[in-house]
Protein backbone atom coordinates (compact mmCIF):
# COMPACT_ATOMS: atom_id res chain seq x y z
CA UNK A 1 0.00 0.00 0.00
CA UNK A 2 1.14 3.48 -1.12
CA UNK A 3 1.04 6.30 1.48
CA UNK A 4 -0.30 9.23 -0.35
CA UNK A 5 0.52 13.03 0.98
CA UNK A 6 -1.90 15.25 2.02
CA UNK A 7 -2.56 18.57 3.04
CA UNK A 8 -5.22 20.65 4.46
CA UNK A 9 -6.86 22.99 2.98
CA UNK A 10 -9.09 26.11 4.67
CA UNK A 11 -10.16 29.63 5.03
CA UNK A 12 -9.43 32.70 6.82
CA UNK A 13 -12.68 34.48 5.81
CA UNK A 14 -12.45 34.67 1.93
CA UNK A 15 -8.46 33.67 1.27
CA UNK A 16 -7.23 29.72 1.36
CA UNK A 17 -4.58 28.71 3.21
CA UNK A 18 -2.98 25.20 3.07
CA UNK A 19 -1.15 23.25 5.74
CA UNK A 20 1.00 20.31 5.88
CA UNK A 21 -0.51 17.55 7.77
CA UNK A 22 2.39 16.58 10.36
CA UNK A 23 1.75 20.19 12.00
CA UNK A 24 -1.98 19.73 12.32
CA UNK A 25 -3.42 18.06 16.04
CA UNK A 26 -6.62 17.85 15.92
CA UNK A 27 -10.04 20.19 13.93
CA UNK A 28 -12.00 21.89 16.67
CA UNK A 29 -15.56 23.05 15.34
CA UNK A 30 -17.79 25.15 17.12
CA UNK A 31 -14.86 27.04 19.26
CA UNK A 32 -17.30 30.00 19.74
CA UNK A 33 -18.24 29.09 23.15
CA UNK A 34 -15.08 27.69 24.12
CA UNK A 35 -12.80 30.44 23.38
CA UNK A 36 -11.77 32.49 26.97
CA UNK A 37 -10.80 36.01 26.06
CA UNK A 38 -9.80 37.55 29.30
CA UNK A 39 -6.11 36.37 28.82
CA UNK A 40 -6.06 38.00 25.37
CA UNK A 41 -2.81 39.60 24.16
CA UNK A 42 -3.15 41.97 21.30
CA UNK A 43 0.34 42.16 21.23
CA UNK A 44 0.83 38.62 20.16
CA UNK A 45 -2.24 38.36 18.23
CA UNK A 46 -3.45 36.20 20.88
CA UNK A 47 -7.46 36.23 21.05
CA UNK A 48 -7.72 34.46 24.45
CA UNK A 49 -7.36 30.39 25.74
CA UNK A 50 -8.82 27.59 24.81
CA UNK A 51 -9.16 24.25 26.99
CA UNK A 52 -7.63 21.32 25.19
CA UNK A 53 -6.91 17.73 26.81
CA UNK A 54 -7.05 19.05 30.10
CA UNK A 55 -4.75 22.09 29.16
CA UNK A 56 -5.01 25.64 28.70
CA UNK A 57 -3.52 26.85 25.30
CA UNK A 58 -2.97 30.17 23.34
CA UNK A 59 -5.31 30.68 20.75
CA UNK A 60 -4.28 33.40 17.69
CA UNK A 61 -6.10 35.07 14.75
CA UNK A 62 -4.07 35.42 11.76
CA UNK A 63 -7.15 37.66 10.51
CA UNK A 64 -6.30 40.44 12.29
CA UNK A 65 -2.35 40.28 11.54
CA UNK A 66 -3.34 39.99 8.04
CA UNK A 67 -5.93 42.42 8.41
CA UNK A 68 -8.59 39.84 6.70
CA UNK A 69 -12.17 40.38 6.54
CA UNK A 70 -13.37 37.30 8.55
CA UNK A 71 -17.42 37.99 10.22
CA UNK A 72 -17.09 34.35 11.51
CA UNK A 73 -13.82 32.33 12.97
CA UNK A 74 -15.91 29.37 14.61
CA UNK A 75 -13.35 26.72 14.14
CA UNK A 76 -10.05 25.99 15.57
CA UNK A 77 -7.18 24.66 14.12
CA UNK A 78 -4.89 22.80 16.91
CA UNK A 79 -1.47 23.02 15.87
CA UNK A 80 1.86 22.01 17.45
CA UNK A 81 5.13 22.78 17.82
CA UNK A 82 8.39 23.00 19.98
CA UNK A 83 6.23 25.71 22.14
CA UNK A 84 3.54 23.12 22.70
CA UNK A 85 0.30 23.38 21.47
CA UNK A 86 -1.88 26.40 20.05
CA UNK A 87 -4.99 27.03 18.03
CA UNK A 88 -5.09 28.91 15.04
CA UNK A 89 -8.95 30.36 14.49
CA UNK A 90 -10.34 29.71 10.82
CA UNK A 91 -13.69 30.49 9.40
CA UNK A 92 -13.77 26.93 7.71
CA UNK A 93 -12.03 23.82 6.74
CA UNK A 94 -12.15 23.08 2.91
CA UNK A 95 -10.78 19.51 3.46
CA UNK A 96 -7.97 17.61 2.87
CA UNK A 97 -6.79 17.15 -0.42
CA UNK A 98 -3.73 15.00 -2.20
CA UNK A 99 -0.36 16.42 -2.80
CA UNK A 100 -0.67 15.46 -6.51
CA UNK A 101 -3.62 17.61 -6.57
CA UNK A 102 -2.21 20.63 -6.05
CA UNK A 103 0.27 23.11 -8.30
CA UNK A 104 2.45 24.69 -5.69
CA UNK A 105 3.83 27.86 -6.38
CA UNK A 106 6.92 30.56 -5.29
CA UNK A 107 5.26 33.90 -4.04
CA UNK A 108 6.40 36.40 -6.24
CA UNK A 109 8.44 39.15 -4.63
CA UNK A 110 6.09 41.54 -5.36
CA UNK A 111 3.58 39.82 -3.27
CA UNK A 112 5.35 39.74 -0.25
CA UNK A 113 5.87 42.27 2.40
CA UNK A 114 8.67 43.01 4.46
CA UNK A 115 8.80 42.20 7.86
CA UNK A 116 6.39 39.52 9.26
CA UNK A 117 5.12 36.91 7.28
CA UNK A 118 3.23 33.26 8.12
CA UNK A 119 4.07 32.37 3.88
CA UNK A 120 6.38 32.58 1.19
CA UNK A 121 4.30 30.40 -1.64
CA UNK A 122 0.57 29.23 -2.62
CA UNK A 123 -0.44 25.91 -4.14
CA UNK A 124 -3.41 25.86 -7.22
CA UNK A 125 -6.32 24.13 -6.23
CA UNK A 126 -9.10 23.87 -9.00
CA UNK A 127 -8.05 26.68 -10.07
CA UNK A 128 -8.22 28.68 -6.44
CA UNK A 129 -5.04 29.91 -5.20
CA UNK A 130 -3.89 28.69 -1.28
CA UNK A 131 -1.34 29.90 0.94
CA UNK A 132 0.51 27.88 2.38
CA UNK A 133 1.17 28.56 5.88
CA UNK A 134 3.87 27.87 8.12
CA UNK A 135 2.51 27.94 11.77
CA UNK A 136 5.63 28.17 13.90
CA UNK A 137 6.30 31.27 12.22
CA UNK A 138 2.60 32.45 12.83
CA UNK A 139 3.99 32.29 16.97
CA UNK A 140 7.38 32.53 16.76
CA UNK A 141 7.01 35.45 14.14
CA UNK A 142 9.47 35.09 10.43
CA UNK A 143 10.73 38.58 10.17
CA UNK A 144 12.76 38.97 6.72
Amino acid sequence: MVAVSRKLLFRIGEVGFSLNLDELIEICEQVDDLLDQSNADPESDSVGSLRFRSMQIPVFSLAQRLQLASESLGAALILGGPEGCWALLVSNVVGFVPDDELIEQDLPRLLQRDGWRCFNSFCLYEGQPFLKLRPASCVVGDVR
